[in-house]
């Protein structure tokens, strides 16, 4: 279940300008796999000193270490075995760190989960389960680690934009509790274990809370980074730094391999704000996306996702106008009933497209079974948390020349064309973000 996990020791003398010793290396741990490998990655690349690798599994993440160390031969990452959910493998990686190295200077909490749109999982177990790793674990790493942090230290909290749509689809009261400005982080928690318990009944909308696990969880990192952050300005070592960064939608199995970035872009921010340097000018517990300060409790949501319908005709005409025209980076789904025609529609735009940035994508669609339906809009929720654009292009047309009576084609054409449009839009509608279309 776990996604990715990253900690981060000893940024380079010429980044932060510490003294150059060999008793303060640079460490990185955390990620066989997803964005946090690409933090690795991004690390030995560009700073010379000892980076760790941290992974739940110990096989799968000397795999990562040994496939990274090929690749960069001259800056090798190390290896340290860590669960978050394992109290103790907490204490081993501090026990290490403290003895090897006497402290710490850059923290990337990046380990999470996300359950799939296919999950069977009920929403209670997602919850559940969710809130304890993303949050709960993660406060139970900076509890053990925060202690070693030396001045200058850096860390970073994995948010993601989901955040942002997530609390503004809470309540007016619990938006405004999740972002009151001296919040403390017994609030922030208490407000999360009732979303959990709440959820076990399934009674958490009515109360105000999110539909989505995932969203709540990273409304909580997002909220804890604040808290943080503000806390650490009254400690006594200096220039400590903690901050929230949303990756953006990055191409992992967590994303399902939907996302719009590769590993290193998605990783960018990540390392940007790693490596920072004293006199950034980066407030203490901020939200940074693209290597800027957002807002991320009232901030739009610039990473728009496109859904629209169509193998063939107009459908396929207003998919290949959005990838052409559209200056930004966009997710463009393409939808079909018939899963092979789809699949070849998008294989021909994307020849077509060669040279554009926007490469459209696949969804299998019946607007006419609620079951499909409902499997387009979990995936939208849980791996976009919204929806920008929709186009209600599918449609059937008896042709003149057809022997089908007329009643039953009007019982088709008004069932297909209006009545599952309606669903469609009963379903997805609630997921719709501000300046929609």
């Amino acid at each position: 279940m776990y996604a990715f996990t990253i900690y981060v020791q000893k940024i380079c003398a010429q980044t932060l300008n510490f003294q150059n010793n060999t008793t303060n290396p640079l460490q990185v741990t955390g990620g066989n796999k997803g964005i946090g490998y690409g933090v690795v990655r991004g690390l030995c690349k560009g700073f010379d000193g000892d980076v760790y690798l941290t992974a739940r599994n110990e096989e799968l993440g000397q795999a990562a270490v040994k496939e990274l160390s090929d690749e960069i031969p001259n800056n090798k990452p190390k290896f340290h075995q860590l669960d978050i959910s394992d109290q103790p493998s907490i204490d081993r990686l501090r026990d290490f760190l403290k003895e090897k190295y006497g402290g710490l200077d850059v923290l990337v909490n990046n380990a999470a989960i996300a359950y799939k749109a296919s999950s069977t999982a009920k929403f209670p177990e997602q919850a559940r389960e969710t809130i304890r790793i993303n949050y709960t674990a993660t406060i139970n790493v900076c509890n053990a680690l925060f202690p070693l942090l030396r001045p200058h230290a850096r860390v970073v909290n994995v948010s993601s934009f989901v955040s942002t749509w997530a609390i503004n689809k809470c309540s007016a009261e619990l938006k405004a509790k999740f972002s009151a400005p001296d919040l403390e982080e017994k609030q922030c928690t208490a407000l999360l274990d009732e979303f959990v318990r709440l959820a076990q009944d399934e009674k958490h909308e009515k109360n105000g809370y999110a539909n989505t696990a995932y969203g709540m969880s990273k409304v909580g990192v997002s909220a804890l980074s604040q808290i943080q952050g503000r806390v650490m300005t009254k400690d006594k070592r200096e220039d400590i730094l903690i901050m929230a960064a949303d990756p953006g939608s990055v191409n992992t199995d967590m994303s399902s391999h939907r996302g719009n970035k590769n590993l290193d872009d998605g990783a960018d921010t990540l390392v940007y704000l790693a490596l920072l340097k004293p006199g950034c000018g980066i407030p203490n517990g901020s939200f940074v996306s693209e290597r800027k300060v957002r807002d991320w409790v009232n901030d739009k949501i610039e990473n728009y996702r496109y859904v629209t319908g169509g193998n063939k005709g107009i459908g396929f005409a207003v998919v290949r106008g959005i990838c052409k025209d559209f200056k930004g980076e966009i997710d463009v789904f393409l939808t079909a009933r018939d899963e092979g025609r789809g699949k070849e529609a998008v294989q021909n735009l994307t020849a077509e497209l060669s040279t554009t940035k926007n490469k459209p994508k696949f969804h299998q669609l019946d607007i006419t079974d609620k079951s499909s339906i409902d499997r387009l809009r979990d995936f939208i929720q849980k791996e976009y948390g919204g929806l920008d654009i929709l186009v209600n292009n599918a449609a059937i047309a008896f042709k003149g020349s057809s022997d089908v009576p007329f009643p039953q084609q009007a019982k088709d054409t008004i069932e297909t064309n209006y009545t599952a449009t309606v669903n469609i839009c009963n379903a997805l509608f609630p997921l719709l973000r501000e300046h929609a279309r």
